[in-house]
């Protein structure tokens, strides 16, 4: 068989996996399913790819993933009123990617050449929370942190975080994301990614620190990972309502700060 039809038989079979898998969906209703549920209602392998058509489907329809312990149930919502950006990497942008960042993962820096590992071109913000398939949105990561940071966003509802993403002040980005996870360890890059979401915040840490003078209590705890790189989370301990005007509210807090430290 040549490579176009090959090509063309994948293709097909992949379109209807995702039929298959859409009204499934449909049928089991706010009950949702899990991957090993789709698999096994569906009766489909491993090598079918229920994880990627699933992503596919989320440029036309809105399907929200929750989390219950250990298993990811997809929840169908929907057509979307506005279908997401669903562009595919192309080889010219994977392999401006890839050189602009050293051919390694960003999350733990190892590389295909040193480490033997596998990168995959990852959006640091899904697709599903309005992310787009652009250059300053894409970077690469090995097959572990892609898998890591996939168990994090699991537990996060995709119109959760484009409220937070869409959230104006950066201190009240930060505040919800932290409370979307109370009491569990959040990563510093997602937090990162959460405060550069629409403005460059140069300092973000700061903005996380000056969250403490409205009353939330954030611990920070570093470990390293097994290839040696330190890794930092924070953990809300301590939630309060925010106020409506919380970035005024803390600069004015700062501006008093600032005066009574000033000599007179």
């Amino acid at each position: 068989m040549t490579r176009q039809r090959t090509n063309s038989v994948i293709g097909s079979r992949g379109k209807q996996l995702k039929n298959a898998i859409l009204g499934l969906l449909k049928g089991v209703g706010n009950r949702g399913a899990t991957i090993h549920d789709i698999r096994s209602r569906l009766r489909v392998g491993a090598q079918q790819h229920v994880d990627r058509r699933l992503r596919e489907l989320d440029a036309s329809h809105t399907i929200e993933r929750r989390r219950e312990g250990r298993n990811t149930f997809y929840v169908y919502k929907g057509v979307r009123r506005k279908r997401l950006n669903s562009s595919a990497i192309s080889k010219s942008l994977r392999a401006e990617v890839l050189h602009a960042h050293g051919r390694q993962c960003q999350m733990c820096g190892r590389s295909p050449a040193k480490d033997k590992v596998r990168l995959h071109i990852d959006h640091r913000i899904p697709r599903a929370w309005g992310g787009k398939t652009v250059f300053e949105n894409l970077e690469p990561l090995c097959s572990a942190c892609n898998e890591g940071k996939k168990n994090l966003f699991k537990t996060l509802t995709s119109k959760q975080m484009r409220e937070i993403l869409a959230t104006k002040s950066v201190h009240e980005r930060l505040a919800r994301a932290l409370h979307a996870t109370p009491g569990k360890p959040v990563p510093a890059r997602f937090l990162m990614l959460v405060a550069n979401s629409g403005t460059v915040q140069d300092d973000w840490q700061k903005r996380l620190r000056e969250l403490r003078y409205i009353g939330l209590k954030i611990t920070v705890s570093r470990h390293k990972t097994p290839e040696g790189h330190v890794t930092t989370d924070y953990t809300l301990t301590n939630w309060v309502r925010l106020p409506s005007d919380t970035s005024e509210r803390i600069r004015r807090i700062e501006r008093s700060r600032a005066a009574r430290r000033t000599p007179q």
